[in-house]
C-alpha cells in the first residue's frame, strides 16, 4: 500500500513538472512526526551536549519562516531570541529525572 501511495504522488509530481519524468522511488518509509509531550515546540541548546542545538515542532510548516530566522540568529550570532524562551529544551529537565 505504501508503494502505491508513493507511486501516485510521484505521478502527480511528474504531471506538474517534467523534472520528475525520469524519477523513481528507491524505497519508502513511514515517518513519525515529532510531538513534544507538552505539544509545544522545543528550540534551543542541549546543555549536556556541547554544540547541540535542537528544533522540534509538530507545526513546522507554519512556524518554519519564523523559527528559521530566530534559530539562525541564536546559532550564528549568539543572540538569544526572547520569543523562544518558553520553548527551551531545559523545561523538560525535571521531567526527565523524575
Amino acid at each position: 500500500m505504501l508503494g502505491t501511495i508513493a507511486g501516485a504522488l510521484l505521478k502527480r509530481a511528474a504531471d506538474l513538472s517534467a523534472r520528475f519524468a525520469e524519477a523513481r522511488i528507491e524505497r519508502t518509509h513511514i515517518g513519525l512526526r515529532a510531538l513534544p509531550m507538552d505539544r509545544r515546540p522545543v528550540c534551543g541548546w542541549i546543555n549536556s551536549i556541547d554544540g547541540l542545538y535542537v528544533v522540534v515542532t509538530h507545526s513546522g510548516i507554519t512556524l518554519a519562516p519564523l523559527l528559521s530566522r530566530l534559530v539562525a540568529e541564536e546559532i550564528l550570532d549568539g543572540v538569544e531570541a526572547r520569543l523562544l524562551r518558553p520553548f527551551r529544551p531545559s523545561r523538560f529537565d525535571s521531567a526527565a529525572t523524575s
